[in-house]
């Protein structure tokens, strides 16, 4: 803007500096008249062009776009398959040693005389999805000796999650020692199912003394 203005000052003083050389001019001598429009017009084309200069030499501002963010694609996070973990079936068939009703041998292995009778009884859970019919039996399962047991039927039915007292009459043996016998649940059929129930004895020996025990033989299902 102060260029401008300057500019501006500069053509008037011309202006005014021309028009006295004319006036002056005319008192001394008679030159050539001159025409004030062309005088008008190279003034206002000398203006013209110092405005052209200015603008020239002045900088043009250039636009410098801004860069657009760029979005940064997120991956969905890796939804990974959990296992379930599933309950084991319950078989038809199932039962359940709950403890030792009479001669109690998880602690303490009762000792008895050579022939003495006795009768073991257990209680026991049915566990499985069937009950058990009045046929079902309980039978040696062929794991140590036994002791006179017999097949003895269950006599009545029980229902899944009921508990029946089982009893099985027993025989020590005439020699002394330490004596084991399993016995199993048999179906009509006469399969086997659930856990075994034993019956450990220790027979003592002459004058009452107990016998060197016997290596516990390893049950096989």
């Amino acid at each position: 803007m102060t260029k401008h203005r300057s500019l501006w000052w500069t053509f008037l003083a011309l202006s005014a500096l021309l028009l006295s050389a004319c006036g002056a001019g005319s008192r001394l001598s008679t030159p050539t008249p001159l025409d004030p429009n062309l005088i008008a017009a190279q003034a206002i084309a000398t203006f013209a062009m110092s405005l052209t200069q200015t603008a020239q030499a002045q900088p043009t501002p250039t636009f410098t776009p801004s860069p657009e963010p760029t979005s940064t694609p997120t991956s969905a996070p890796l939804v990974l398959d959990t296992p379930t973990a599933t309950a084991p079936a319950v078989p038809c068939l199932g039962s359940r040693w709950i403890r030792d009703l009479t001669y109690d041998d998880t602690v303490t292995i009762p000792v008895l005389q050579p022939g003495e009778r006795f009768v073991k009884k257990w209680l026991v859970q049915n566990t499985g999805t069937c009950p058990w019919k009045p046929g079902f039996k309980v039978a040696f399962a062929g794991i140590g000796i036994p002791l006179g047991g017999q097949t003895t039927p269950l006599g009545k039915e029980v229902k899944p999650g009921e508990q029946v007292e089982i009893a099985i009459a027993f025989v020590a043996p005439a020699a002394p020692g330490e004596y084991q016998s399993y016995w199993k649940l048999q179906d009509e059929s006469g399969a086997w199912f659930g856990t075994y129930i034993t019956a450990a004895i220790r027979v003592a020996g002459p004058g009452g003394a107990t016998a060197t025990p016997t290596p516990e033989p390893t049950p096989t299902p």
